[in-house]
């Protein structure tokens, strides 16, 4: 079922952070095993916070509060749909501070453990990538095309996908300037970064999508070369990448792991057996959902792979912590819950 490893028992203690008759979803975690997520109140979607003794709601209003991204502080930032258009909040810890108040759309905001934003909103033509750097708002693009989905490590640089007038490419703002990192004829897409300015994203080459990665001094390594799609890269503070790769000869996915040195398949299961949405930690330990009828939660300690989640029901989207907690979403067949997974101390 599983390549190179052997399936371990339970090492985890799960216990589920919401209970009510309402969907929970988008669970995070940082490293303290602090969670925020989304979930309906009755009436519509509003924040929530684990603080990991008692859970807060942050958010108390008429509209769908979505998107929470926390900090190692605790600070959480998220967008809401208030009245005609999205705008970002951010709890600092203490208070809501309202970052964006305009006309027009704001969307998924990034935050890291400086209290740095950032975000893409719509600037009346396009979208254009904004940074919060604490005190004020930077506009870091302005053209004439789409920028979205960026992303900011510690140090404030923010890396993001760009239209160029042909296709999607990445970009990369370093404090000071933009560098564009990618320049070809084909769409790249899904960037993230580390603490080193090191860059993974998905490109495709002309023929299917491989994974890339960009050293963050001025070379950029094809990690994959294939006949199969790869996507959905991660990659942590060593520079070890994780994604899910789909071969097609087997009709399935995935889980394939660079540990900065050469590539290992994670796993090797039947046709019909979907690994995806690997999450990374900076000990190289992983988290992924995978289906085999129905969606499970796997993870990987570097040795051998566990299976987190106990009910036959979906479990998806994991995010781990430098603890190896997990958090996810799980479905109890009414609605959707919030899990959290601890090692236990004697695993």
């Amino acid at each position: 079922m599983l390549y190179g490893t052997a399936f371990a028992g339970m090492g985890h203690r799960v216990k589920a952070l919401s209970h009510n008759a309402y969907n929970d979803d988008s669970p995070q975690i940082n490293d303290s095993g602090q969670v925020a997520w989304t979930g309906v109140d009755g009436t519509d979607f509003e924040i929530y916070l684990f603080d990991g003794m008692k859970t807060t709601q942050l958010t108390d209003n008429v509209y769908s509060d979505v998107g929470p991204q926390i900090n190692n502080s605790a600070q959480v930032v998220w967008y809401s749909r208030e009245g005609s258009d999205n705008e970002i909040y951010l709890y600092d810890g203490s208070a809501t501070i309202q970052l964006t108040d305009d006309a027009d759309d704001d969307f998924n905001p990034q935050i890291n453990d400086g209290a740095q934003v950032v975000w893409y909103g719509f600037d009346g033509t396009d979208f254009e990538i904004y940074l919060y750097d604490g005190t004020t708002t930077l506009q870091l693009t302005n053209n004439a095309f789409h920028d979205r989905d960026p992303r900011i490590n510690a140090s404030g640089q923010v890396v993001w996908v760009g239209h160029d007038g042909n296709d999607n490419e990445i970009y990369l703002h370093d404090g000071a300037t933009t560098v564009q990192l990618t320049d070809n004829a084909f769409s790249d897409s899904d960037p993230k970064i580390n603490d080193d300015g090191q860059v993974v994203w998905n490109g495709s080459d002309g023929t299917d999508f491989e994974i890339y990665l960009f050293d963050g001094i001025g070379t950029t390594i094809k990690l994959t070369d294939n006949d199969h799609f790869d996507a959905s890269p991660q990659i942590n503070a060593g520079g070890q990448v994780v994604w899910y790769g789909s071969p097609l000869s087997n009709n399935d996915d995935e889980i394939f792991f660079y540990d900065g040195t050469a590539v290992t398949q994670l796993t090797d299961n039947g046709p019909f057996f979907f690994d995806r949405n690997p999450q990374i930690n900076d000990d190289g330990h992983i988290a992924w959902q995978g289906f085999d009828g129905d969606w499970k939660v796997y993870f990987y300690d570097g040795t051998a792979i566990k299976q987190l989640s106990k009910k036959s029901v979906s479990n998806i989207f994991p995010q781990i912590n430098a603890g190896d907690q997990v958090v996810w979403r799980g479905a109890n067949g009414n609605d959707s819950e919030i899990y959290l997974a601890t090692p236990r101390a004697d695993r």
